[in-house]
């Protein structure tokens, strides 16, 4: 009796094989998309500080300082990088340090250099205005130099002279 059932299931299963070709597999093979949308930004990596040394107003040479801003960009994106007039906004196209008093003022400003990881400076002021940056060809930062520059001959008294530029990135 048990081996007759037997011989029915697997007679069943025989059969079931047979009339479904073997294995049954699908007909159509279903596909999934894949996408991704990369988004071009670019980022400030590091920015120095514009030091100056000693300024001396009755020396008959302006004083000149440098720091160099690194932006970071996603490939072929043209970095538009803009210097704003600082914390202490100056009049026409100065920058103003602020000294111990509000009224010690010190003016400057921030040249652009002459290209992308260029060593000179250009006659071209960079704060209130956009340099356009060189396309990014890789994920690798590129360094602009700001060039620094107090007038000479400037009244003002003897102190510590301070102001905080921002630096902004946009495409």
């Amino acid at each position: 009796m048990k081996l007759t059932k037997l011989f029915l299931v697997l007679a069943s299963f025989s059969s079931l094989l047979v009339a479904t070709g073997g294995v049954a597999l699908a007909d159509n093979p279903g596909k999934v998309q894949v996408t991704a949308n990369v988004v071009g930004n670019c980022i400030v990596t590091s920015s120095g500080n514009i030091t100056f040394v000693d300024y001396n107003p009755l020396s008959p040479d302006p004083l000149d300082a440098t720091a160099d801003v690194s932006i970071k960009c996603t490939v072929n994106q043209i970095p538009l990088i803009a210097l704003d007039y600082g914390a202490h906004t100056g009049s026409g196209s100065y920058n103003h340090m602020i000294g111990s008093k509000p009224t010690d003022v010190l003016d400057y400003q921030i040249l652009q250099p002459t290209g992308s990881g260029s060593a000179s400076k250009s006659t071209n002021q960079w704060n209130g205005k956009t340099l356009t940056g060189t396309a990014a060809t890789n994920l690798t930062a590129v360094k602009y130099t700001m060039y620094g520059e107090i007038y000479t001959g400037q009244n003002v008294p003897v102190g510590t002279y301070t102001d905080t530029v921002t630096v902004t990135v946009n495409l």
